[in-house]
Formats: structure tokens, sequence, C-alpha cells
């Protein structure tokens, strides 16, 4: 999943952001991702043209440097592999990210877990009315709601803003209503 969104802002080539605190002043530098190694575990980071010495001065004498790729919100804490050069440092692909919340109520993440699935019957009008049972791994959860996939198959049975009655929502081995 990282692999790809990294993969992802370098295809796109989204503007990158690395960061670091020192005392209480944020120091910024950009930098575009330039190859991303699966077998690895690894990416490559270049500097963005004028940003040389600054990028040299926050990656020297560090373990971990922190990105941020606004276009998906993204933040990563990277452990630093090695360098070569003051132009190219290799990071390792982190095994956690965070991705700054752009929706109202707070999300959680629960797809990796699989312990939370929803159960739920719906009325649907295609082909003709009926009452269509569905069982879903739960993809994130908030007061607001909750998010699962649908297959393509699936999909035609679902408006954007469909109500749904009653929930089961079941937590490992706990089930709640």
């Amino acid at each position: 999943m990282i692999q790809s969104l990294i993969y992802g802002a370098k295809e796109a080539d989204h503007e990158v952001i690395i960061w670091r605190l020192v005392g209480s002043s944020k120091h910024l530098a950009s930098i575009r991702i330039e190859a991303l190694r699966k077998q690895r575990k690894d990416f490559s980071i270049v500097p963005v043209s004028g940003y040389e010495k600054q990028v040299q001065e926050m990656m020297s004498s560090q373990d971990f440097i922190d990105l941020y790729i606004p276009d998906s919100a993204l933040l990563l804490r990277c452990k630093i592999r090695h360098a070569e050069g003051s132009i190219r440092y290799y990071l390792h692909i982190p095994d956690f990210a965070a991705q700054v919340e752009r929706r109202k109520n707070f999300r959680l993440n629960v797809y990796q877990t699989e312990d939370v699935k929803i159960k739920f019957s719906k009325l649907t009008t295609s082909p003709r009315e009926m009452s269509q049972k569905f069982e879903k791994k739960c993809f994130d959860i908030s007061s607001g709601g909750f998010s699962f996939f649908v297959s393509r198959m699936e999909s035609k049975f679902f408006q954007v803003n469909d109500p749904i009655r009653t929930i089961e929502i079941a937590l490992g081995v706990s089930k709640q209503r």
C-alpha cells in the first residue's frame, strides 16, 4: 500500500517536501522521488533545483527524515539508508504512513486488521425491487459512517446516499447493532 502511494507520487511528479523540526523552527526543502526499488524496499530522492544545500543540511547526521506529499496529504517518516554524494539519498520504505484527514470526522482505518466486518440488508431497485444481504470487511469507520469495498458486480446495488437501516458490526468475536 505505501509502496503504491510512493510510486503514484513519483509517476505523477507530485511535490514532495522533506521537513525537520529544530527547536521550535521547521526546516523545509523540496525534493522529488527519483526511483522506487521494491525488492530492496527503498526509494531514492533528489533535491529540486535550488534546494541542494538545504537538503544536504537536513539529511546530514540523521537516521530519519520526514516527508510530506501535499497532493495526497501523506506523511512518512523514513529511515535514511545511504547517500550517493550530496545529490541522491536512499530511504527505506516505511511500514507506517499517516494521511492527514480531510474529512469532518476522525476515521479509524481498520481494513488491515480484518477484525471489523459489517452485515446489512438494503433495498435494491436494480433490476427489480428486493432486499439484498451483504457481508463486507470494513475499510474504515467513524462517528460519521463507515466505508467498505464492493465488487463491480455489486456496485449496481448502491447509489450515493442510499439509506441502510440496520447494520451489524462484528468486532473480532463481539457483535454490536
